[in-house]
């Protein structure tokens, strides 16, 4: 007797789960729209020259736009903040390039109630500025400089999670005999 009510239920239990499989299935183009959202942090880059002669310098700005009301934290900062970095992933054998120059951070509180303290932050508009130089053995052309920046986005209160955004910027290395003039003045004042 105890048999039948088992087998039974195993029935049933099969019969539920094929009756779900031919259920229809709503693909993700019929799913609910959500609006894109906006990044945090937008950068653009900007060289100082229209190019670098081979044994010559340039330096690369990096503008970051830190959407409002965030931050991010500089490159120095305290735990268990996340630093800023900046580093090149890819770049031809025949460019060096120098540590990041970094703005001097403004100051704001962050947190709330007793645990309010005032911490160091980029905010608004940031550069960052990276010396280069390509040796005498640079030949001519347009040579693709991948960078990356690593950041931790914050409002007065609370963090994001870390992230990191890559730009990839083209670098003109020009015939020795070329004229290269300065570029983008507002940048490197």
């Amino acid at each position: 007797m105890r048999r039948v009510p088992l087998i039974l239920a195993i029935s049933c239990a099969v019969l539920a789960v094929v009756a779900l499989v031919q259920l229809p299935i709503h693909s993700s183009a019929q799913a609910p729209a959500f609006p894109a959202r906006e990044p945090v942090v937008k950068a653009a880059a900007f060289w100082s020259a229209t190019g670098v002669k081979p044994g010559g310098e340039i330096t690369l700005a990096l503008a970051l736009d830190i959407r409002k009301p965030y931050h991010i934290n500089p490159n120095k900062t305290k735990e268990p903040f996340i630093p800023t970095t900046v580093e090149i992933l890819e770049a031809p054998n025949e460019l060096r390039s120098s540590t990041p120059i970094f703005p001097e951070p403004e100051t704001i509180d962050f947190g709330a109630g007793a645990a309010k303290e005032r911490i160091s932050v980029f905010t608004g508009r940031t550069v960052f500025y990276m010396p280069m130089a390509v040796t005498e053995a640079a030949k001519p052309g347009e040579h693709e400089v991948k960078i990356k920046v690593g950041y931790q986005a914050c409002d007065d209160k609370q963090c994001l999670f870390p992230t990191d955004l890559t730009e990839t910027v083209k670098l003109a290395v020009v015939d020795p005999s070329a004229k290269v003039e300065k570029a983008n003045a507002e940048m490197f004042q």
